[in-house]
């Protein structure tokens, strides 16, 4: 049986793979608020996460599949929230802000 943390992380990263997805095609447009929320509380689980799980004042545990697929994942999504993530998000506030220019100049 899982535990919670683990079942958590998994559909929050499934929702934001799937948030991603569908903004990068343009399938709907999906406002860049939503996207920060998001990887703000992801940002914010694997920090937590490897804060407790690896405090060097606690003693040392074994390392499970889990937190092998944790540490890896932060590592990339610190990259790929660096590299694609905010750049998405900046243009997609401007996308924004063009369109509405738009309809107000009409």
């Amino acid at each position: 049986m899982n535990e919670w943390h683990i079942n958590l992380y998994n559909y929050a990263t499934y929702l934001s793979y799937i948030l991603l997805f569908v903004t990068m095609t343009g399938l709907i447009y999906i406002n860049p608020n939503y996207l920060n929320t998001l990887n703000l509380l992801i940002k914010v689980f694997i920090s937590l996460f490897l804060i407790i799980k690896f405090n060097p004042f606690t003693k040392q545990e074994t390392i499970n599949k889990f937190d092998k697929e944790i540490a890896f994942s932060a590592g990339v999504y610190v990259l790929l929230s660096t590299s694609i993530i905010t750049p998405l998000i900046n243009y997609l506030n401007k996308y924004k802000k063009k369109n509405i220019d738009k309809i107000i100049n009409q």
